[in-house]
């Protein structure tokens, strides 16, 4: 899939979302929530997986640089998913939105 079908993609569903931009420019909690669900989606995860994320799951790869995703798959077979840095920035924002409400 290329740089323009994701974005394409991604304008259908979070239309809130300026697509190439920079940050989140206002992005309301709600928004990102799910702007974040479909990029972790784009990135190969199902959407039983990304609905039970637990934050043991998370970890930083120094190597690359970003977060990459521990996953219980089929057959209850373990695997990484490495996320672009754009989707490891909204879901860190994600993550502080959503600690911000409970604390």
């Amino acid at each position: 899939m290329s740089r323009d079908d994701v974005d394409k993609l991604l304008s259908v569903f979070c239309p809130f979302v300026v697509v190439g931009g920079q940050g989140t420019g206002g992005i309301r909690a709600v928004e990102l929530k799910e702007l974040t669900m479909v990029e972790l989606l784009l990135h190969g995860m199902r959407n039983s997986e990304v609905c039970s994320i637990v934050m043991d799951w998370l970890y930083y790869d120094m190597t690359n640089r970003t977060i990459k995703i521990r996953v219980i798959g089929k057959g209850n077979k373990e695997g990484d998913v490495y996320l672009s840095k754009t989707c490891a920035l909204h879901l860190a924002l994600h993550i502080l939105n959503t600690l911000q409400e409970y604390s």
